[in-house]
Parts: structure tokens; sequence; C-alpha cells
């Protein structure tokens, strides 16, 4: 018999994850923007060094804010990124486990590399994610069941559209070298950022509605194989305290 995985408390953990993000992320890009604006709107010198704003000005108070809301982001961040990765793999895992035919990658592992190979780590998570948000619900539900993927595309093109557009705002700017800029430079530079940011934030919230469901179908899936006794389900010892 196969053995499938309790994914459960992984996707709440990751549930977890992407609203932490999404807060603290979002906190860190307003402080970096009153920041960044207040520079600004002292009428210092601004110049740039090697992609970093030097100014005779520093607001200390919105600097602290600003370091601290940073720290927070990366952490969260950080912390995403491990509870996605294991929410995917074991969620992949599990169809592969189920005897799924026809999947696009044999190995779960695939999940985790996926993401850093370049240029191929373009496609093949979306196409991972895609075929396990279509096979849980098969699996679930049957075939004429199955809802179609448009959120994962939703997630998928918001996060390379953001990337596109911050990688266009460094660019602009942010040059290597000692460069004495104008302000209105660093304004537009900060519009294009802000745009960036918007997209970021939007991608988490299409994963965190898609994950949502996902923990919906995985559910109804170890129900139904649990029911009709084809496979054993194995609850290891991950637990949230």
């Amino acid at each position: 018999m196969a053995i499938l995985k309790d994914n459960s408390t992984a996707n709440k953990l990751v549930l977890i994850g992407f609203i932490v993000y999404i807060i603290t992320t979002g906190f860190y890009y307003t402080t970096n923007f009153l920041f960044v604006n207040a520079i600004i709107d002292s009428g210092e010198v601004i110049t740039i060094s090697n992609g970093q704003i030097i100014s005779a000005y520093y607001p200390e108070g919105l600097m602290l804010i600003d370091d601290i809301a940073l720290m927070l982001a990366l952490v969260s961040t950080l912390f995403l990124i491990v509870v996605f990765l294991v929410w995917f793999y074991r969620a992949y895992h599990n169809l592969i486990a189920a005897g799924t035919k026809n999947l696009p990658y044999s190995s779960a592992g695939w999940t985790i590399g996926g993401f850093f190979i370049p240029f191929v780590n373009l496609y093949m998570p979306v196409k991972i994610m895609s075929e396990l948000w279509h096979e849980t619900q098969r699996k679930a539900y049957g075939y004429k069941n199955v809802k179609n993927n448009s959120i994962v595309i939703l997630w998928w093109s918001t996060i390379i559209l953001s990337l596109v557009v911050l990688y266009f705002s460094k660019t602009g700017v942010y040059m290597s070298g000692y460069t004495i800029i104008q302000t209105a430079e660093i304004k537009r530079d900060l519009n294009i950022r802000l745009i960036g940011w918007f997209l970021r934030i939007l991608s988490a919230v299409f994963a965190l509605i898609m994950i949502k469901k996902m923990s919906t179908y995985e559910k109804d899936f170890h129900r139904k194989v649990s029911n009709e006794g084809t496979e054993d389900i194995l609850y290891d010892d991950l637990r949230i305290n």
C-alpha cells in the first residue's frame, strides 16, 4: 500500500506564513516609502553609491523603524519560504504515492529544485502547482468536478510581473559607482517600486486564496482515500504546539 503524508500542519503553517508575510512586508514597504520621501522633501543633495542612497539628511526615527521593518520582513520571508516548500513537497509527494499517472515530474524533489534552476524556474513551479491543483481535485471529486487553475495563473503572473517591475526600478536609478542624481529620478523610481510592491503583495494574497482552497481539496482527497481503504495515511510528528 502507498503511504500518504498528513499535510494539514504544513498547510496551516504556510497559511500563517503568508498572512505574516503580507503584514510585515506591507509594513516595510510603507516605512521605506515614507523614509525615502522624507529624504527627498529635505532638499539635500542626494547621491547614489553602489545602489545605496547617500544624503546629508536622515530622519533618525523613520530610519530606525525602517530598519526594524526590514528585519521583520526578512524573517517572515525566510519562514514563508521554508514552510511553503515543505507543504509543496509533501502535497506533490502524496499525488505520486497515490499512483497518479501522467504527472509532469516523477520526483517530488522538483517542487523545491524547480525554484533554483535559472530560466527553468520561470515555468516549472507554476506547471507543478497547476498539476497539483488539478490532480488533487480529481482524486477527491472525480474528473467532472475539477475547477480551473485561474488562481494559480494569477499567483504566478503577479510574481513574475513584480520581479520585472522591480528590476527596472533598480536599473533606472540604483547604478553602480558614485553618481549625483535628481530628486525627480528618485521619485520616478519610487513610483515604479510602488507598483512592484503592490504586485508582490497581491501575489501573496492570491497564494493565500490558492492554498486555502488546496487545503480543502487535500482533506477531501485524504478522506476519500482513507474511507476507500486503498491507501494508508502516515501521520508524522509534525505538529503545532
